[in-house]
């Protein structure tokens, strides 16, 4: 019996053994030389550090520690903190190197690396960087990393320049040491930390990393490129968000947050990632965390930034390669969502690849490598002997969509209707897509306009909306076209050419008399245009108590125009400050209206003056710009302090409801305390201006419409934005009550905290009136107040009759709104007037 069990031991670990041998022949079998038996044994987790001694250089001599990896990348190791799993056979270690992403050692970084081990020696496969140094910028053979004498840990390329530094100078730092879960930390004399990588962020957190406010996770570009990517995360307000730096323009896609109710109003102080879990961390008063509960059975866990936007959570086990345990998506969607799934042009459908064909079936793309779809596609035709196209046609590949539907406060302000979108981005030259949005029983929807066509999307049949995709399609010019050389011709035949040459000449001379007539013809009207121009200006500056101001002295005081405060659909708005210490916002104007027209404009706009309207101060107009010059107003505008997503201190109860009585006065003086009605039909937050001390201004005058007195309506072409039209504008006649309804929804956003259209809210939830009017028939009204403030909670009772209002004044029956100045009585407290309390009643009950 005693030699049966000897028997079955030996056969036991012979096969162990046997299986132990085949995976390091199969780890190593590629790896020239000796370096394929790199054990850890030579290598330290720690070392002393001597000011201006301690060096190490990215060469074979200082770093004989060297290992080749399958995907032909090298790393020479400084530093090494094995783990051992299973008795003394495998594990795991994290090191500290120059990790070089080819043979010709040409883009070198100093990293984090994990690797996975086998009886001490380091395997070629399964390697993952977890932190960089140097990410965008890059050294070679010889770059050298040294302990400086300022006690910098410093890196210099080969030619001296310096490269990255710790910025420790002073700290005292004595030794560094790399901690078994990856953190490189750097230590004072009493061992306390000085530095650590846990506190600079790359695209990876490890377990135990926390994310806090102000900083990012952001992407690398390639695998064997660690440069920063496209893609960043960080926390706001209330949620974890990943944003696509599309078009130089931050574009939110994904966002994570746990899917409990009691964090809504609450702060998000931190995100911490460990075994495999993100905790949440908010506050108010107290603080109390919310986990996103994953399962896991991985030994080794990294949340990772990718490349293609996606967040994801990889997991690694001995013997086998890492592997993907979870993927943050928004509810209901799946990996297609993230802008680089399938490559700049691909499309993504069910996670799989392919590129577009337009709708009349022509492929004018092709992969750019077929046995990798997800690497993208460019057009058929192109190649890069031929350079760029000089000639471009608008092509439509029909129902797809884009990743920034997502954030559709990034569609280009006043493009609501398809063509317009199509033609704006032929007119631009920069433009590549224009990219339509609308549901479908609307003929409105968002314009995306781009430069940079990241992956598309098949558009679920699940979703509420019809996309349209329109995308310029290259196309060269024959430019090298010859014909075959003429045959020697008759004197008859040359005679004839000789006398068609001086036709010609005689030709031309004429083209060039008739040109220069027109020249001057144009030249002298084009004075009896400024003449006449100037006639204009001086009628308007006596009119109106408004400046006349030359294009010059604009350029100069907003410093050729380099401080942009905001854009909208008709213009830029630039911060000017002229030579006396004024400070003004300048708005230049895209327009094609005439001098004429447009200074008829400005004196209706000059000669209005309330303490709610922006102050007019003066203007420019010539033949080429048209400029409107303002009071700045230091807060900017209201959408940036009202929705509780949005960084900075929410305003209080008593703020909200002043800036409500500040939009309303304003109103009634346009509709009933001018010489002409005026309807403002723009009424947004982004057209609510904010000064030092939260006064209420509307601004943005040029949608707006004059309405003689004694007419009670006026046709007029569709104009406003999606949410804050009024239904009236679908019959193309409107009243002042366009603007109540356009209030109604501004005030119930005031209060709630929430936008009018949010679509990466759940669809029930999507369109705000029609959730508050659920709510109150269920007397739940209080449940919207998204801002959970102590301060909002002591007035919910005043919040709900606001919201009453405001849906008294969003009514989809003009006849029915009350008019501004009613308005103004109901915030001032006099319910009782004109029957209002009976219509508030009608709207939503008291609750």
């Amino acid at each position: 019996m005693a030699y049966f069990r000897l028997f079955f031991i030996l056969v036991t670990f012979s096969s162990y053994l046997t299986s132990a041998i085949a995976r390091l022949n199969s780890s190593l079998h590629l790896l020239p030389g000796k370096e394929w038996s790199l054990t850890t044994r030579g290598l330290s987790s720690s070392v002393n550090l001597v000011p201006g001694e301690t060096v190490w250089t990215n060469d074979i001599e200082s770093l004989p520690e060297t290992v080749h990896f399958t995907d032909v990348t090298m790393a020479r190791f400084i530093l090494l903190q094995e783990i051992k799993l299973h008795g003394d056979h495998s594990g795991f270690a994290f090191g500290l190197c120059f990790y070089c992403t080819s043979s010709t050692e040409e883009s070198c970084y100093l990293t984090v690396m994990f690797v996975d081990i086998l009886d001490g020696v380091i395997l070629k496969g399964h390697h993952q960087v977890v932190w960089t140094a140097n990410r965008d910028r890059p050294v070679g053979a010889k770059a050298v990393l040294k302990f400086s004498h300022k006690r910098n840990l410093e890196i210099y390329d080969a030619q001296n320049n310096w490269t990255w530094s710790s910025k420790t100078a002073g700290a005292l730092v004595s030794s560094m040491r790399i901690k078994e879960n990856g953190n490189l930390v750097l230590l004072n004399v009493s061992g306390g930390r000085v530095w650590q990588s846990f506190h600079h962020l790359t695209d990876t957190l490890l377990d135990g990393q926390v994310l806090k406010g102000g900083q990012h996770l952001v992407s690398r570009i390639h695998s064997k490129n660690m440069s920063s990517g496209l893609f960043s995360l960080n926390i706001d307000s209330l949620a974890l968000s990943a944003y696509a730096k599309a078009d130089d323009k931050p574009t939110r896609y994904l966002f994570v947050r746990p899917n409990n109710s009691k964090i809504d109003g609450h702060r998000l102080n931190f995100v911490e990632f460990r075994k495999a879990n993100l905790t949440f961390h908010y506050q108010k008063n107290q603080s109390f965390s919310s986990s996103s509960l994953i399962f896991n059975s991985s030994r080794v866990q990294i949340l990772r930034l990718d490349i293609d936007g996606g967040l994801r959570i990889h997991g690694w086990n001995p013997g086998k390669s890492w592997r993907v345990i979870h993927v943050f998506t928004l509810k209901g969607e799946d990996e297609c969502q993230f802008p680089l799934k399938c490559g700049r042009y691909g499309v993504c459908r069910g996670e799989k690849c392919k590129c577009p064909v337009s709708i009349d079936g022509v492929r004018h793309f092709k992969p750019l490598d077929r046995q990798h779809p997800n690497y993208g596609c460019h057009q058929t035709h192109y190649t890069p002997s031929q350079g760029t196209f000089d000639k471009y046609r608008v092509v439509n590949f029909g129902n797809l969509s884009y990743f920034s539907y997502y954030d559709v406060s990034r569609a280009v302000p006043g493009l609501e209707y398809e063509d317009s979108c199509v033609d704006k981005c032929e007119r631009n030259t920069s433009c590549k897509a224009a990219f339509f949005m609308f549901d479908t029983h609307a003929s409105k929807g968002y314009c995306f306009l781009t430069a940079d066509v990241l992956s598309l999307m098949e558009t679920p049949s699940t979703v509420q909306y019809y996309s349209s995709l329109h995308m310029k399609i290259g196309i060269h010019s024959d430019t090298n076209v010859t014909g075959p050389s003429p045959s020697p011709q008759s004197s008859t035949s040359q005679s004839y050419s000789f006398g068609l040459v001086l036709s010609s000449i005689f030709s031309c001379l004429l083209a060039l008399l008739l040109v220069a007539i027109v020249c001057l013809l144009v030249f002298q009207k084009k004075k009896i245009d400024d003449w006449n121009d100037h006639g204009l200006l001086k009628q308007v500056s006596s009119k109106v108590a408004i400046k006349s101001f030359s294009y010059l002295e604009l350029y100069v005081a907003t410093k050729k125009f380099s401080e942009k405060l905001g854009q909208g659909g008709f213009g830029t708005v630039f911060k000017g400050v002229f030579k006396d210490g004024g400070v003004v916002a300048v708005k230049r104007l895209e327009t094609k209206q005439g001098t004429k027209e447009f200074l008829r404009e400005v004196e209706t706009v000059g000669a209005i003056h309330h303490i709610n309207l922006v102050r007019l101060i003066g203007f420019c107009a010539n033949r080429k710009h048209r400029m409107l010059v303002y009071e700045y107003m230091s807060k900017g505008s209201l959408d940036k302090w009202i929705f509780c997503g949005n960084t900075g201190t929410p305003l209080d109860w008593n703020t909200r409801k002043k800036i409500v009585m500040d939009i309303a006065k304003g109103l009634t003086y346009l509709h009933e305390e001018c010489r002409y009605k005026i309807a403002h039909l723009d009424v947004k937050p982004h057209n609510i201006l904010l000064d030092d001390n939260f006064n209420a201004k509307l601004s943005d005058f040029g949608l707006s419409k004059l309405i003689k007195r004694d007419e009670s309506q006026v046709v007029t072409g569709a104009r406003g934005t999606l949410g804050y039209l009024a239904p009236e504008w679908e019959h193309s006649r409107i009243t002042v009550k366009a603007d109540v309804y356009s209030f109604g929804i501004l005030l119930l956003e005031i209060i709630t905290g929430r936008k009018i259209l949010d679509f990466l809210r759940p669809h029930s939830s999507v369109h705000l009136l029609s959730l508050l009017q659920k709510k109150a028939l269920e007397n739940q009204l209080k449940d919207l107040v998204e801002c959970q403030s102590e301060d909002m909670q002591n007035h919910v009772e005043e919040a709900i009759d606001m919201m009453r209002l405001g849906m008294w004044c969003s009514d989809s029956d003009y006849t029915r709104r009350p008019s501004m100045s009613t308005v103004v009585k109901v915030l001032e407290g006099e319910t009782h007037a004109a029957g209002t309390q009976q219509q508030l009643d009608e709207i939503a009950p008291s609750q």
